[in-house]
């Protein structure tokens, strides 16, 4: 389990609202990091013994390609972010970045 600051510099990809009892479905998101923005997220990794609970400002790294289940306990909402291999290049394009895409409960999201 990878939970606290990530390794390399990441950018937000993708902005996700979570609710109770709404599981979101995340697929093949290997090496993607998760940031806790609002509220309690709940966060199951199949195979992995124990869960992952992640507030505002923790991140987790995700270690594998599996099935993994994120919800919120209550509202909440977290951050899905791609390594960048190359942060200059980022510092160079940041005032171009688009807003960050929200995706609600309900939708399954697959990471290629």
């Amino acid at each position: 389990m990878k939970l606290g600051a990530p390794r390399t510099p990441s950018r937000p990809w993708l902005e996700l609202q979570l609710h109770d009892n709404q599981p979101l479905r995340l697929e093949h998101a290997r090496g993607l990091t998760l940031r806790g923005i609002a509220g309690r997220v709940w966060i199951t990794l199949a195979g992995e013994a124990e869960d992952i609970f992640l507030m505002p400002g923790e991140e987790y790294e995700i270690p594998r390609n599996a099935l993994l289940l994120i919800e919120g306990i209550g509202e909440a909402s977290v951050a899905l972010l791609k390594p960048v291999r190359y942060p200059w290049l980022q510092a160079l394009f940041k005032r171009r970045q688009a807003p960050v895409p929200t995706l609600t409960p309900g939708w399954s999201l697959q990471c290629n």
